[in-house]
């Protein structure tokens, strides 16, 4: 459920709306509907290997319903890659899948961040192997450029152009 600033569920209406905006924004011609998402949802877990039963608990909250066959949406192309899979075989496109878009994990913390984050919303330690090489850059400058730095940061503080000072 997604809720407003005031705490309160957003209506059908409102959703649809800001979809049909977002759409409307992406140049996207197909109809777009929030039930369009569901249908995609349970495709995309099929095909990223979620168990049935685990899809049906979670999108109904029972394992005996026979909904499941209406919202799984399965291409020639999805059965040929899992056949493929299941034994090994190489596609003939050569072409790998294309990376998900999931939460990212803090190493650190364990808090849940989004997807494009690059340092933890949590704790603040970066989620990115890149950016930890960026700061281990930033201490190598810091010890070997000290007294540098130190005079920098001095002449920026005379020209009044460092407003606030961590505690």
């Amino acid at each position: 459920v997604f809720v407003n600033s005031w705490g309160k569920p957003f209506i059908h209406a409102t959703i649809a709306k800001r979809i049909q905006r977002i759409v409307e924004r992406a140049g996207i011609t197909k109809h777009v509907t929030p039930h369009l998402f569901r249908h995609s949802r349970i495709t995309h877990m099929i095909n990223d290997g979620v168990q049935e039963s685990v899809i049906k608990m979670m999108m109904w909250g029972t394992v005996n319903t026979t909904m499941f066959e209406t919202y799984a949406h399965l291409t020639g192309n999805d059965i040929d890659n899992e056949i493929s899979r299941v034994y090994g075989l190489v596609k003939p496109d050569g072409k790998k899948k294309e990376p998900q878009v999931a939460p990212r994990q803090c190493p650190h913390c364990q808090y849940i961040n989004p997807p494009v984050t690059t340092w933890c919303y949590g704790c603040g330690e970066s989620l990115d192997p890149t950016s930890v090489a960026t700061e281990d850059q930033i201490k190598q400058f810091i010890i070997h450029h000290g007294k540098e730095l130190g005079e920098f940061l001095t002449n920026l503080d005379k020209k009044g152009e460092i407003t606030s000072r961590a505690p």
